[in-house]
């Protein structure tokens, strides 16, 4: 259906963008920007389906590797897809945890030649703590989990450029450790595609 909506050599670079995928495509992206930098790869496995991976790291001191999948529900005009990832949140320092992760997220753009992107998402963190209490009879250690949450979202423009590739910028809003106060986000990036419709 997205061939008679937008042309072919639109669609490939944007399945990684939007989210979602035909069997037999693949696509890779790099983001740069402050304070997220990452790369995520996708692979096509049919009917909408596609398996995700994802590292992100924020200032090179919180890292977020993840793998996951996603589905595109609606494949029109505007494309929305939904995520699913599971993953690692390791952050060493002052302010430090480490522990297992789990985000959901919904990705929407209308296609065309210029495509506005909205990102919404949470992720939970299971930050495991681990505590040495010193006393007169020698050391006690403990491995304590704690909850967290982040609000992940964002705001962009992907352009396509060719059958293979597309540029995009935009603005990353998410909220980490809420109620934590977080600093909004600006990032480039670009996506190249390959493997056949």
């Amino acid at each position: 259906m997205i061939a008679l909506l937008l042309p072919a050599a639109l669609a490939a670079p944007l399945d990684l963008v939007l989210g979602g995928a035909d069997a037999g495509t693949y696509a890779a992206r790099a983001q740069v920007g402050f304070p997220w930098t990452g790369a995520s790869a996708q692979v096509g496995v049919g009917k909408g389906w596609a398996l995700r991976a994802d590292y992100e790291t924020a200032s090179f001191a919180r890292h977020q590797p993840a793998l996951g999948v996603g589905y595109r529900w609606l494949d029109r005009r505007w494309r929305i897809t939904g995520e699913a990832m599971a993953g690692w949140v390791y952050q060493p320092g002052t302010l430090a945890q480490s522990g297992p992760s789990g985000e959901l997220r919904i990705r929407a753009g209308r296609t065309g030649r210029v495509v506005p992107i909205v990102n919404l998402g949470m992720q939970g963190i299971l930050p495991l703590t681990r505590t040495v209490v010193i006393s007169d009879g020698g050391e006690e250690r403990s491995l304590s989990a704690d909850t967290g949450l982040t609000l992940t979202g964002g705001l962009g423009v992907a352009v396509p450029i060719g059958a293979r590739l597309a540029a995009e910028a935009g603005l990353d809003l998410d909220w980490v450790d809420v109620p934590t106060i977080s600093i909004p986000g600006a990032y480039v990036a670009i996506s190249v595609a390959g493997g056949e419709r």
